[in-house]
């Protein structure tokens, strides 16, 4: 991550034409996108908090667990139930587009008559399966990282709102490639409103929602040439409509901080007690506690 900001931020001082990138490269982005932003930090945690598989025990059943104890500690586990924690999601889409794109068009005002860079052909060659593997691929692993792992740490050492605005600034300069800067504060202020989903909701309702965002980003980029990607678009409005309608806008009262009581009535999944989790109902098994 850092060596992308060091990378790219001098693109930023100077006007940029970027050209449409190759298919094949498209998809190796994408893999290695899930290795650099999922893979690489879930062992890295795990290291840390001393919970690979085997280490402390040769129960397979109960290495795993510990495996999956270690990445809910960083919120990626359900908080209201697989549906509700969903149709979250789904239902904060709409309202989150017109947010975000209103707080551009107030930055491209803003930043008007300064060279800007070019990257609108840059995604020329996606295809379908290649949108929704890049857009899961940014919705999973960037707000694992960033919403997840970064935020949760800098909050450790510092006030919760420093560690929001510090990890929105570093989601916005990883963007710095793109060239323009309209691309870095725009991720920034997205990263802020994913932080106050994350904190309200959820990181699971935070992931849904970055995906489905990045399926409209990419399938406008590509609709004049391939109109099949106009299909995303709509389930995208289907679902954000059949979602509202199972939420009833609990999402939009946690946001504000005033939650239905069907919403506060619902309890997390149980977490249990510091160096311990259960394992096939009562059966349990001892591990090293995470001090991090």
């Amino acid at each position: 991550m850092a060596l992308n900001v060091y990378e790219t931020i001098d693109l930023l001082f100077r006007y940029t034409v970027l050209q449409p990138i190759p298919e094949q490269v498209l998809w190796a982005s994408a893999w290695r996108h899930y290795v650099d932003y999922l893979v690489i930090p879930a062992l890295g945690l795990l290291l840390v908090a001393n919970r690979f598989p085997f280490v402390q025990t040769r129960d397979a059943r109960a290495s795993l667990a510990a495996w999956g104890a270690a990445l809910r500690e960083q919120g990626l586990r359900w908080r209201f139930g697989a549906v509700h924690d969903t149709a979250n999601g789904l239902a904060l889409f709409l309202v989150l587009l017109v947010a975000y794109i209103g707080s551009l068009m107030v930055v491209l005002n803003a930043l008007k008559g300064v060279d800007q860079g070019d990257e609108t052909r840059v995604f020329e060659n996606l295809t379908p399966p290649l949108i929704l593997v890049l857009a899961l691929a940014a919705g999973l692993t960037e707000e694992f990282v960033f919403r997840g792992i970064l935020m949760n740490a800098l909050a450790r050492w510092m006030p919760l709102g420093l560690a929001v605005t510090l990890q929105a600034a570093f989601f916005g300069l990883v963007h710095a490639g793109y060239g323009t800067i309209s691309h870095v504060v725009g991720p920034f202020v997205f990263g802020l409103a994913m932080a106050w989903v994350t904190l309200r909701l959820g990181l699971v309702p935070a992931i849904i929602l970055h995906t489905n965002v990045d399926v409209l980003a990419f399938s406008l980029h590509v609709v004049g040439k391939k109109p099949e990607v106009l299909w995303f678009v709509i389930l995208l409005v289907v679902l954000n409509v059949a979602a509202a309608f199972v939420v009833r806008g609990d999402p939009y009262r946690a946001l504000l901080g005033r939650p239905t009581k069907r919403l506060a009535d619902r309890e997390a999944p149980p977490v249990a007690a510091p160096g311990t989790i259960t394992v096939a109902g009562d059966r349990e098994a001892v591990l090293v506690p995470f001090d991090g």
